[in-house]
């Protein structure tokens, strides 16, 4: 977030849609944004992302993450 602040003070975008977490899969980090390369900008210098590595999701898969494995009780 503070990056984000950062840049917009100075006039430019970072170009993210969101970054989120989920306790499912741990030690990973999901950032929306239209391009990888808007991706790779966000996280450039970041020393906890090993390497800076990022790997492109299928949206079908993005859903099921956030889904609930609790049964809505009656």
């Amino acid at each position: 977030m503070n990056k984000a602040i950062a840049f917009a003070q100075k006039g430019q975008h970072l170009e993210i849609l969101s970054v989120t977490a989920t306790e499912k899969v741990e030690g990973y980090i999901y950032v929306e944004a239209f391009k990888e390369a808007h991706v790779k900008k966000a996280i450039k210098g970041f020393n906890f992302i090993l390497g800076g590595k990022c790997q492109m999701g299928q949206r079908e898969e993005m859903t099921g993450l956030y889904r609930s494995n609790k049964q809505e009780e009656i």
